[in-house]
């Protein structure tokens, strides 16, 4: 059950990690924009590396 709220909270960070670096784009914020993409797909990294290992 923990993962699947863990997996819940990283898809719920994700979907409004990209919402923010769209509006970064739409702004002129292109470096912005991949910083937070970036950082979205390494939080959704850590979950699956954390589910994988152990």
């Amino acid at each position: 059950m923990t993962d699947f709220a863990f997996l819940l909270v990283a898809i719920l960070a994700g979907i409004h990690a990209c919402s923010y670096a769209l509006y970064e784009k739409k702004q002129g914020n292109t470096v912005g924009a991949f910083g937070v993409l970036l950082l979205a797909l390494a939080s959704i990294g850590v979950f699956v590396y954390r589910v994988v290992v152990e």
